[in-house]
């Protein structure tokens, strides 16, 4: 049986869009520990590819890492039941921007928000100490984490976490993330 296909649309706009925005990684899809294990070297290929030092370089990697795995352990089945996430780094000449998001409930949004409120208020010692308090009470959450990760990402980034919800349906919001990192003045 023969199918007729629509006309196909050129992909070159979608191409200069992330030329434009100096994409180094894209991923939108469900993230699970496999896919975790193919993006990051492709991360570390870009890093080396744009020429960032191996200081900055690790920097990208640890941020990116426990980003992603955060939007793997907290997406949530969106309106379609699925857990799709989507995942940006991009590069310019002074600052490396690693984006995340994924479906949340609506009931998570106040305990989220208050959660990344109250991190970003901490300065590097009181994170540090915050850190050093969670792995010593040794409590875990539902979803078997210890709620480490986005301290570290604060830490490893030494910037603040920018975060938008954007409601979907009453249900289901769909949380991003922006954890940006400076890049090395020497590079």
């Amino acid at each position: 049986m023969l199918y007729l296909q629509a006309p196909m649309q050129s992909l070159y706009p979608t191409f200069q869009l992330l030329e434009q925005e100096e994409i180094l990684l894209s991923f939108k899809g469900k993230l699970g520990p496999d896919i975790i294990q193919c993006l990051i070297p492709l991360l570390e290929q870009g890093c080396r590819k744009e020429g960032v030092s191996d200081r900055t370089g690790r920097k990208i990697l640890g941020v990116f890492i426990e980003a992603i795995q955060n939007a793997f352990h907290y997406a949530e089945p969106g309106p379609h039941e699925t857990s799709n996430s989507i995942v940006l780094v991009r590069k310019n000449t002074k600052t490396c921007q690693i984006q995340t998001g994924n479906y949340i409930g609506v009931a998570n949004i106040a305990q989220i928000e208050t959660y990344l409120n109250e991190l970003n208020k901490l300065n590097d010692l009181e994170l540090k100490e915050r850190y050093k308090e969670k792995l010593k009470n040794g409590i875990f959450s539902s979803k078997g984490t210890a709620g480490l990760g986005m301290i570290d990402m604060l830490r490893k980034s030494g910037n603040s976490v920018a975060y938008h919800f954007e409601p979907i349906n009453v249900k289901h919001a769909f949380l991003s993330l922006q954890l940006t990192i400076q890049i090395d003045e020497y590079e």
